[in-house]
């Protein structure tokens, strides 16, 4: 038996992998005509269903052995690829379940693995952001300081923020976090009237998380020769300097909208500085156009700067993240993404 196992799909989101099964010996003999059978495989509960045929009548079995292997496998390859994958398997004449290859699924918008294990939904604030569609730079490196800010404040929810498909998306957490400090629900906004959403109870209050930020205190940075050490300071002080802002908007009882106008500000300040800094990545690798470093997330622009493997491979990473943009472009943002499903605005 040889088939494909697939990380999303349309009908079911991420909710379920859905394995196709071809009952030959080699992938070289399928085509249109031959038959196959389709399993959904429930990510949390492992219960599997039979999608195709509609029938219920099976054409030939795979064993539910076989089945938890490919799904092991696929969910094994996602969490390194960081993105949806079709995996090609096969079973040999030994019996031996066998991965041949995977590459990205670039049908289905990207969410990371996390997500699907979730029970927060997550709520699409791109608009909040930016006013353009953000990078992969701009995208990553803002989840990034406000994830770092959020835990400096105590606020311990698994990902406050997290990009998909260079969307910002919000977890419900911060809806009840911000009716809490503040009494508005400007966030609630961007999920009104899609589906029903169960909000988190927020177990911290403005008192806890100024306690928290009380003795937080930055040092001085200093600018050497190390460019990645010159990344890191860039985010440190921006990560300080949010702080400051959250510090003195929960201190003056300021609004949220306030905070986000400062924060927007800051964050602005900081891109700038690290799109700017293409020059050195010119200087340094074998990339073309300083622009590109605007494809690179910000965890990648640092690796590429501390470890001479990943600067040498800089320029397949940047092409493959362009690959990925492109088809992302042709996609919908979902709204929500809840438990692995996608939700979308009624047009």
């Amino acid at each position: 038996m040889v088939g494909f196992a697939y990380s999303a799909s349309f009908r079911f989101g991420y909710e379920c992998i859905l394995i196709k099964v071809y009952n030959c010996d080699d992938m070289s003999f399928v085509n249109s005509y031959v038959p196959y059978e389709v399993y959904s495989v429930h990510r949390q509960t492992r219960k599997v269903g039979l999608v195709v045929p509609k029938s219920g009548e099976e054409i030939f079995h795979l064993n539910l052995s076989y089945i938890n292997e490919i799904t092991d496998m696929l969910i094994s390859a996602e969490y390194e690829a960081a993105y949806p994958l079709t995996l090609t398997w096969e079973i040999t004449a030994s019996g031996i379940c066998v991965k041949k290859k995977t590459e990205d699924n670039l049908y289905i918008w990207h969410i990371p693995p996390l997500i699907c294990k979730s029970d927060e939904a997550y709520i699409n604030i791109t608009p909040l952001c930016f006013t353009n569609d953000p990078s992969p730079l701009e995208a990553s490196f803002l989840c990034d300081i406000l994830n770092f800010s959020m835990y400096m404040c105590g606020v311990f929810s698994t990902e406050a923020f997290i990009n998909c498909g260079n969307n910002i998306y919000i977890s419900s957490y911060m809806l009840s976090l911000e009716k809490k400090l503040f009494g508005s629900q400007i966030l609630a906004r961007f999920s009104k009237d899609i589906i029903p959403l169960k909000i988190p109870k927020c177990k911290i209050n403005k008192k806890k998380i100024l306690s928290s930020l009380k003795d937080t205190e930055f040092g001085t940075s200093e600018y050497g020769s190390d460019v990645s050490e010159w990344l890191s300071n860039i985010k440190r002080e921006c990560i300080s300097d949010m702080v400051l802002i959250l510090k003195k908007c929960l201190n003056d009882n300021k609004s949220v909208l306030w905070l986000v106008r400062r924060m927007k500000h800051r964050l602005c300040s900081a891109l700038d500085i690290l799109l700017n800094m293409g020059s050195e990545l010119l200087g340094r690798s074998s990339v073309i156009k300083s622009s590109d470093i605007k494809y690179l997330s910000f965890d990648e622009l640092l690796c590429a700067f501390t470890f001479a493997d990943d600067m040498r491979d800089i320029t397949k990473t940047i092409n493959k993240t362009k690959l990925r943009v492109k088809s992302l472009k042709k996609l919908t943002p979902p709204a929500i993404i809840y438990k692995g499903r996608f939700f979308y605005k009624e047009k």
